[in-house]
Parts: structure tokens; C-alpha cells; sequence
């Protein structure tokens, strides 16, 4: 199964999200790799970075080293969680996309310097 393939059979009502995030993703530095790992859509640069899944209707960014990420740590979900952290695509304002823009280029950098 491709990336396009599992936003159109998970993320029907967020396809659009889901495809603009993923070009985000993409964007942020040439090395990024994309393909589905663990049935979702997986995010790897040195090392894992990122996760899509869309969980009771909601879609969401996992960030699989956000446990480390201090500066955006605030901007992340860790509900019975220890070290993802989850960013909810969802109510997305202006505010939002800054943070989602921050979270990703503090999750490219942490790896880069791994």
C-alpha cells in the first residue's frame, strides 16, 4: 500500500490535511524518506521521525523522539504515552501551522545532530 493510498482509505474527511502535511514533511530537508512502515505512513531521515494515523476520526502527527524535542514539547500530546508525542491536525489556524512548522523542523534537527 502507497502513501496516497492509505490517506484515501484512512483520511477521507482529512485527505487534504493529511496530503498538505505530508508535502510539508517532504519539504523540510532532501533526505526525508516516506513510505508505509507499521501499516501507517512513516517519516525517516537517520531515524524515525514521523508517523501519520488518523484515531477515531482524528488525524494525527506522531512524533516518535518527542520526548526530546524540549522546545515544542508543550505542543504535544503524550496521553499514555512516554516519548511519541502526538500533534492533532485538526482546527487548523494560522497559530497551528506555525507550531506544526516548529515541531517538524525541532524533530529534522534533533536527528540531524544524532
Amino acid at each position: 500500500m502507497g502513501i496516497e493510498r492509505y490517506f484515501s482509505e484512512h483520511g477521507n474527511d482529512h485527505i487534504a490535511i493529511l496530503q498538505q502535511v505530508h508535502g510539508f514533511i517532504l519539504d523540510t530537508h532532501p533526505g526525508i524518506l516516506a513510505a508505509i512502515k507499521y501499516t501507517v505512513p512513516f517519516y525517516t531521515l537517520k531515524k524515525g521521525l514521523f508517523y501519520f494515523s488518523v484515531q477515531k476520526n482524528v488525524p494525527i502527527l506522531g512524533v516518535v523522539q518527542g520526548h526530546l524535542l524540549k522546545e515544542v514539547h508543550h505542543l504535544l500530546d503524550f496521553t499514555n504515552r512516554k516519548q511519541v508525542g502526538h500533534f492533532q491536525l485538526t482546527n487548523m489556524t494560522e497559530q497551528r501551522y506555525t507550531d506544526l512548522f516548529s515541531v517538524i523542523a525541532a524533530a529534522v534537527e534533533f536527528d540531524l545532530k544524532r
